[in-house]
């Protein structure tokens, strides 16, 4: 009964938490944050403290994790220094506190930083998605995109590093969109995301190194930061953005231009001359043998005479082909690429429209009762 409060009350102590139900937040009890300052500040004092009493401290930093968002990250340097010095299973142990540690621990001693409370609520995050290569990065907030190549010879560096790196290079470079606002980092890197998500670790110093601006970068500019992984498949955007780089050229019409003219004349079923930065429809055909590479060149030979055109009132143009990955073509579309309203005859885009498919490495059968000659100049 000592621990119970049979008093109806909207806000009550549980397990060390103040929760304040009215405003939907969990804090820190007053008489905590005494007992933990004072703590603290035993050990700031001491040259070096036993094994038991450093675990006891870093268990008392811990239990208020739950409770002070940026907790684990002020813990971890003490943590690391302690784990540095003992032997394990040797809990009478001198161990030295040095000056790293001590300096660590000096925000604990500040009670408005304690005092801070947590939301219980949901929270409404902005997702910002980011990948590496080995050439360089990439991220987006939904159609926001950033990109840039590696100012160092990525060749040798182990992936963890390098998605850190994307992740902070997205973060700098998106600031102006994320002042204030909880993040969600999704990364499809698992060792990248524990030591986003749990604010550094202590089994890589070479993450922690790598983790260390993140975090501290984020305690000043954002509401909150957490990391989620996401299979890599489902990271196709940033993925592309880190390999392949936009030239001046690119460009894309604004999302409300577009629903406009939709709305006005309908919406296109493929799109020519795009990308996956700009195409505005599922089905898009890309002029790029950039991606060959990656892709691999595609094995099918079309015989098609170079200067004709077909017409579109004679032509059936069917895909019959299993595309490759990232590839924005679907067999059973066989729609065809425009009406002759729109586009006048002869229509030589359909000679473009062949060779755009060539590059992509679709199968096509074409059927037509009439070819048009075009006009050289």
């Amino acid at each position: 009964m000592a621990k119970s409060q049979l008093t109806p009350s909207q806000k009550m102590t549980y397990l060390g938490a103040l929760f304040n139900t009215p405003e939907r937040v969990v804090s820190l009890p007053p008489e905590k944050i005494l007992v933990l300052i004072q703590k603290v500040k035993r050990a700031m004092g001491s040259r070096s403290m036993s094994a038991t009493d450093c675990l006891s401290l870093i268990g008392s930093l811990a239990s208020c994790i739950p409770m002070i968002k940026w907790a684990r990250w002020h813990l971890r340097e003490f943590q690391l220094g302690f784990l540095a010095q003992w032997e394990k299973k040797h809990l009478k142990q001198r161990i030295v506190i040095t000056s790293s540690m001590k300096s660590s621990l000096w925000w604990w001693t500040r009670p408005s930083n304690l005092l801070v409370p947590r939301p219980l609520g949901p929270v409404t995050w902005t997702v910002l998605a980011s990948d590496a290569s080995q050439i360089g990065w990439g991220a987006h907030i939904q159609d926001k995109l950033v990109q840039g190549k590696w100012p160092f010879n990525a060749e040798g560096v182990i992936s963890n590093i390098l998605v850190l790196r994307a992740a902070w290079m997205a973060l700098r470079h998106l600031a102006p969109l994320l002042k204030d606002k909880p993040v969600l980092l999704q990364m499809d890197n698992r060792a990248a995301v524990a030591y986003v998500q749990n604010q550094g670790g202590t089994h890589s110093r070479s993450l922690f190194s790598e983790v260390t601006p993140i975090i501290s970068w984020a305690e000043n500019n954002l509401g909150d930061l957490r990391a989620s992984y996401i299979p890599g498949p489902e990271n196709h955007l940033a993925d592309h953005l880190s390999r392949s780089f936009c030239s001046n050229n690119e460009w894309s019409l604004h999302q409300r231009a577009f629903n406009g003219i939709c709305q006005q004349w309908g919406t296109p079923q493929i799109v020519l001359f795009a990308s996956p930065l700009n195409a505005k429809t599922p089905i898009f055909l890309e002029d790029t043998l950039s991606d060959f590479s990656r892709y691999g060149r595609p094995d099918t030979t079309l015989d098609i005479p170079v200067g004709v055109c077909l017409s579109p009132n004679s032509i059936n143009l069917e895909i019959s082909t299993t595309p490759d990955k990232g590839r924005c073509f679907h067999p059973g579309d066989h729609s065809i690429l425009a009406k002759e309203a729109v586009v006048p005859t002869p229509w030589s885009v359909y000679r473009y429209a062949v060779r755009f498919l060539y590059h992509a490495g679709a199968t096509c059968c074409l059927r037509a009762t009439s070819l048009t000659p075009i006009q050289r100049s």
